[in-house]
């Protein structure tokens, strides 16, 4: 109970959402698995292979936000192919001189070609009416694209899965960074 009651504090981070602090992406990571647990544990395996890290300059809740749209995309991708078994997330990161990646990986249902093209425009979905907003890919790209500069990038294959592949700055210029966001 103590590591989910922590999970959700850390997922949260009400008192700081505006502000650009020190993040773990691994230990972020961590935070959209105990949020989720109930949905992943009868749907997923989850293979884990996260590389020594450095913490990088971000509004941590936004980040947190980010990979639990994209483990619960995952879930929902392995339920629609699997429905009477458990499919599998690989969660990985690593790092070069100026970016940490971290990709989540599931051998769901995949997306479509006609639609790749679309998963980040608001309110897209390939769901049926009244099971999804589609803004979740939305909402993410553009906390990763415009306020973090980084990246969202994605590979899928209709029947096999898919593949997204977030590239995030260890550093920003901070005020560069803060006003440019609001814009």
């Amino acid at each position: 109970m103590s590591k989910i009651v922590r999970g959700m504090r850390l997922f949260c981070r009400v008192d700081q959402q505006q502000v650009f602090e020190l993040y773990d992406l691994n230990e972020g990571l961590e935070n959209p698995l105990l949020v989720a647990y109930n949905e992943i544990k009868h749907n997923a395996i989850i293979g884990e292979d996260l590389s020594e890290i450095p913490e990088i300059e971000a509004i941590g809740s936004e980040i947190n936000q980010v990979l639990l749209n994209l483990v619960l995309n995952a879930v929902q991708a392995i339920n629609e192919r699997y429905r009477e078994k458990q499919g599998i997330i690989k969660l990985s990161t690593w790092c070069d001189e100026h970016s940490v990646y971290c990709v989540i990986e599931d051998d769901g249902s995949g997306i479509a070609d006609k639609n790749l093209s679309n998963i980040f425009n608001p309110f897209f979905t390939t769901k049926p009416v009244g099971q999804g907003t589609g803004m979740g890919l939305s909402v993410s790209h553009k906390i990763i694209v415009n306020r973090h500069h980084g990246e969202i990038m994605v590979e899928s294959f209709p029947g096999k899965g898919t593949k997204f592949i977030v590239k995030l700055p260890i550093k920003h210029d901070l005020l560069k960074t803060i006003k440019n966001s609001d814009e």
